[in-house]
């Protein structure tokens, strides 16, 4: 099965195909070189190789696409599964497990892990992250030093590591790569550099029938462009030879297998399982892996990448930047003159006719006035100068990333066509980034059943930062600044979700006007069911002011209240009128 899933790799160029040495299904390496802005001549043969020019839109698109999609950490969102029929005690656990999911991600650097899988995403058929725990995987050498390859591991707490496509191989007789679907295994790629190091892992069999079956190319990048049948090539697959050129490495397949909960070690260079079958550390619920798909097929489980969609009218964009090139640097105006005129003045005379200038100058002996004084530049047709910007907005479109996104200016009159010309683009964005949204849900949702899992003796301390929910809090806990839960306290079967636009950037001035809408709407200050001094506090930081000196808190809402009871403020509301000195009695001025 692994051995079929390596061709099926290769079909859909995520591998070379070293049988036959040669790399001409690889796509993967083409699109990376493309997004290197290391493309392939467009006319070869037909022009010189330096008029060869390319414009690179796949770097600065997919750039954008990034960053537009993943700006900041998203905010983790929990209910209980009861959902409003839940117990209070269950909103409580679900608040708590929030919190420590929020600091999960950024202890455990789960924003970068996630960037890199939606790069791969964008670049090649899928994107993934391996999920992890470490004490129960790794395992320990003779002097007691932990021994693993990956760094981000903290002790009882579950991890995720971005990995290459080319680094995975997942079960291919299934409909799509779902890790809770159908898929019965999936496998994970480790390189070992010698048999030192497989000696001191005490994890890994030492076996005498392993060979080394990953060679990686260790010529020059522009050498590697010509494929050897003795090697691999730049960033995967494997060969039974070795050469100067290579380093050999002992390759190993961690396979993880759904349907028996166990994992094992398998290598194309030895006969026997490289490591032992054990059970799984924890149960993720799932094969433990997240796989963002964005440009799913209905016929394979692959994806398609953005390159290939685009690959064409790239390779046609950067034929006319070559041919514009070329043309230029052949224009020159041609002046002819009399060489005698300049006897004795040689020097003006080599500076005339360098040939990097713009105008080449011909010299005649005798008489210029028989042969054609002047020939002018020619003008470039302007159809092939508008072909070259409808060839950009059409891989844009492709992409979702319109005109209007970038910031340029739209013919539009009002403000009504504004809105909706930027409406269509957030529209395009957002199936990029509603995937990239259930990528992290699922994410969230495996980490997170595998800390429910851990000892039941740890212990976790909830600093109280900022916004506070006395509906989850007690008053020792508002009063010591922190909550303490142990594992216990957090079990439960929560419903997984992250905060809606929470990774794209947020216009303050959009955000104060919906917020202040959605106030007024509901009752605004008159409303009795509100959290007034919350609201407040957020319009305030939204306007660009410091909430916390321009809104009182609540035991002072409620002071004042009960000093002018007239005034109102009961029950959390700020006084509405009222006499501000009550205020200046309170805070002694600062008000």
């Amino acid at each position: 099965m692994l051995r079929m899933a390596d061709r099926e790799w290769q079909n859909v160029g995520l591998l070379s195909n070293d049988r036959e040495g040669t790399n001409s299904t690889y796509r993967m390496e083409q699109f990376l070189d493309a997004y290197r802005g290391q493309f392939p001549d467009s006319m070869p043969g037909a022009v010189e190789d330096v008029d060869q020019f390319v414009g690179n839109l796949f770097f600065s698109i997919f750039n954008t696409l990034i960053s537009q999609t993943s700006a900041r950490d998203p905010e983790p969102v929990l209910r209980p599964s009861g959902g409003t029929a839940a117990e209070p005690s269950a909103w409580r656990r679900a608040w708590l497990n929030q919190k420590v999911i929020r600091t999960l991600i950024r202890e455990k650097k789960f924003r970068r892990e996630m960037d890199r899988a939606l790069m791969s995403a964008i670049m090649s058929p899928f994107g993934l992250v391996r999920h992890g725990f470490t004490p129960d995987i790794e395992e320990y050498e003779k002097n007691g030093v932990i021994h693993h390859r990956f760094k981000n591991q903290t002790p009882e707490l579950p991890w995720i590591q971005s990995m290459r496509p080319w680094q995975v191989r997942i079960d291919p007789m299934v409909n799509n790569f779902d890790m809770d679907g159908e898929p019965g295994w999936i496998a994970f790629q480790n390189l070992y550099r010698s048999r030192a190091e497989i000696r001191d892992n005490p994890a890994i069999v030492d076996r005498d029938d392993w060979e080394p079956t990953f060679h990686y190319d260790l010529r020059p990048m522009h050498d590697r462009q010509t494929p050897k049948a003795s090697h691999s090539g730049t960033m995967a697959g494997r060969s039974r030879k070795q050469d100067k050129d290579t380093l050999s490495l002992f390759e190993e397949w961690v396979i993880y297998d759904a349907n028996r909960r166990t994992f094992y070690g398998v290598s194309h260079g030895s006969d026997s399982l490289v490591r032992k079958e054990r059970d799984w550390p924890l149960d993720w619920g799932q094969l433990p892996a997240s796989i963002l798909t964005i440009n799913e097929q209905l016929d394979s489980p692959f994806g398609i990448p953005f390159p290939q969609m685009i690959w064409q009218e790239q390779m046609l964009y950067n034929r006319i930047w070559t041919i514009l090139n070329a043309l230029v640097s052949r224009f020159q105006r041609k002046v002819i003159i009399n060489q005698s005129a300049f006897a004795g003045n040689e020097t003006q005379l080599e500076n005339l006719i360098n040939p990097d200038s713009l105008s080449e100058f011909i010299l005649v002996n005798g008489p210029v006035d028989q042969v054609v004084r002047e020939v002018g530049l020619s003008a470039i047709d302007s159809q092939i100068i508008g072909l070259l910007f409808q060839l950009k907005e059409q891989i844009r479109e492709v992409l979702g990333i319109s005109s209007f996104d970038r910031g340029q200016r739209a013919n539009v009159e009002t403000a009504s066509e504004a809105n909706q010309i930027g409406a269509g683009g957030a529209l395009a964005r957002s199936r990029v980034q509603g995937k990239f949204e259930n990528f992290w849900v699922d994410t969230i949702r495996a980490a997170h059943r595998a800390l429910l899992q851990t000892e039941d003796s740890r212990e976790y301390f909830i600093p109280i930062i900022g916004e506070q929910n006395t509906l989850f809090l007690t008053q020792g806990e508002i009063a010591q600044g922190f909550v303490k839960v142990g594992l216990e306290e957090l079990q439960g079967e929560f419903d997984y979700g992250v905060k809606l636009n929470s990774t794209t950037p947020l216009d303050p001035a959009q955000e104060l006007a919906k917020v202040d809408a959605t106030y007024r709407a509901a009752g605004g200050a008159e409303a009795q069911d509100l959290d007034h001094i919350f609201i407040k506090k957020r319009l305030f930081e939204l306007a660009g002011e410091d909430a916390e000196r321009a809104v009182v808190s609540r035991e002072l809402s409620e002071e004042m209240g009960r000093q002018n009871p007239e005034g109102g403020g009961g029950g959390g509301n700020p006084p509405q009128g009222g006499d501000i000195s009550s205020l200046t009695g309170i805070q002694g001025g600062a008000a």
